[in-house]
């Protein structure tokens, strides 16, 4: 069967463009507020309100057991749900404005709080901006594998909201060089709270109102939680792609706060004002490459199928680390925009494989028990999503900590804290890029096996 052959039963006429723009909206509404809290959040609790770098860490990552309950609870519901608005759209619709809201409230602490007053206030704020998140993302999901049932269409279907997402992350990247613009950086995540708020809650609403749910998804009898649950994480061919993707996002973040420290602290030294200037040219053409290779992983897709594709991203994304030795240079601080630019690549023909892939393990499960469960399968992937930010900045903390010997209120840091800092950049994240790889090369899942799914 030739490659660009469309499946049998799947929806004859290709998703218009307008629908898979419409979906490539929650990329962007979810990158929006997304890279900011991964990316930056840390670094602003804990460099500029001064909160201690373990505190800021379990802020973030105890909001997570309750996730390990709220992500699959959140899947089983939406899956289960059946509305005259479908399965997914009521829970995107409602949750974007409760995100947007915690994300403004965790962008603006009060003033004059003591450190452990500002402790408990991150902890609370990250409790409700999880839940929230997960009200919207895992709908969001199941959304985006339930569009089309043809095997390439769906990579073209990610390819979009890729796209919307790396567009979202020049904002959000641009967030510290943003609110660098203003007297103090309390004021400047004010306004980076209520801006990209306000623009993640438009981006969800477009959505919404620009995609159209399969009335036959719910016809399916209902699965109660514990079955479904139990199902899910049974599937071994999930389990190693879940696993790959959670490799990975790990490796990534364990990696951006030491560039963010190393930019400041070894490139510019200690002046975070300047080092904010270089941060947003290097977020616009990290940004700007992953919009470009849109293109190409997508192409590479369709052509060489979506396994090989993530591994060559995998590899260009290990380059990036590989690379940071010798590009952030204290003489030439403009080296680093170059850093991004092999890793940006990679996140996005990431990005656009494990939702494709995604989707496909969602017909072999239909296959077995003749119902559809997005939502489930979602969930698991967005907790896993989810659990690598706090994690990766836990575990980051302790190094930081314990081996590097950062400390907030120094001006200048020591050459060896420097030395740590950049080690750890080149080296850490080298182990799960390589994880990833292996697991990739023994998935079963391929097109093949995929199309006779959807004939049977």
């Amino acid at each position: 069967m030739e490659q660009t052959q469309r499946d049998a039963n799947a929806n004859q006429a290709p998703l218009s463009r307008r629908t898979k723009f419409a979906f490539g909206m929650t990329g962007l509404g979810a990158s929006l507020i997304e890279d900011v809290v991964n990316n930056f959040m840390f670094v602003f609790y804990n460099t500029q309100l001064k909160l201690n770098a373990t505190w800021t860490a379990w802020a973030f990552m105890g909001t997570r057991m309750w996730d390990a309950i709220n992500d699959p609870l959140m899947g089983n519901i939406s899956d289960n749900t059946r509305s005259r608005w479908g399965r997914r759209r009521p829970y995107i619709f409602v949750g974007s404005f409760l995100l947007s809201l915690a994300f403004l409230a965790m962008c603006a602490p009060p003033k004059h709080l003591s450190e452990k007053g500002l402790f408990w206030y991150l902890t609370i704020v990250a409790f409700f901006y999880y839940t929230a998140n997960t009200i919207v993302q895992i709908p969001a999901g199941g959304l985006g594998a339930e569009l089309s049932l043809d095997y390439h269409e769906r990579t073209s279907v990610y390819a979009y909201r890729s796209f919307m997402n790396r567009a979202g992350g020049l904002l959000a990247g641009s967030c510290w060089s943003i609110a660098a613009l203003f007297p103090t950086f309390r004021q400047g995540f004010v306004f980076v709270g209520a801006a990209f708020g306000l623009l993640s809650l438009g981006s969800f609403q477009w959505a919404v109102r620009g995609t159209k749910e399969r009335p036959a998804a719910q016809l399916q009898e209902k699965t109660p939680f514990l079955e479904a649950f139990k199902t899910t994480l049974v599937n071994k061919a999930f389990l190693m792609l879940a696993t790959c993707i959670f490799s990975l996002l790990m490796s990534m973040l364990l990696a951006l706060p030491a560039g963010t420290y190393i930019n400041i602290y070894y490139v510019y030294g200690g002046n975070a004002q300047a080092a904010g200037g270089v941060m947003f040219w290097g977020n616009v053409l990290m940004v700007a490459t992953g919009l470009i290779a849109v293109f190409p992983a997508t192409w590479l897709g369709r052509k060489l199928g979506k396994e090989k594709t993530l591994i060559i991203g995998i590899a260009l994304f290990m380059s990036g680390f590989l690379s940071t030795w010798f590009l952030y240079n204290p003489k030439y601080p403009y080296l680093q925009v170059l850093v991004p630019i092999p890793g940006s690549f990679g996140y996005t023909a990431i990005l656009i494989c494990q939702g494709a892939m995604l989707a496909d393990l969602v017909d072999l499960d239909e296959l077995k028990t003749h119902k559809r469960r997005e939502g489930s399968y979602a969930s698991i992937m967005g907790f896993l999503f989810k659990l690598s930010a706090p994690m990766g900045t836990l575990v980051y903390s302790y190094i930081m900590t314990y081996w590097i010997g950062f400390d907030e209120n120094a001006a200048m840091q020591t050459a060896e804290t420097l030395l740590r800092f950049r080690l750890i950049l080149l080296f850490l994240p080298l182990p799960f890029c390589l994880t990833s790889i292996v697991l990739i090369l023994l998935y079963p899942v391929r097109e093949a096996k995929v199309r006779e799914a959807r004939r049977l």
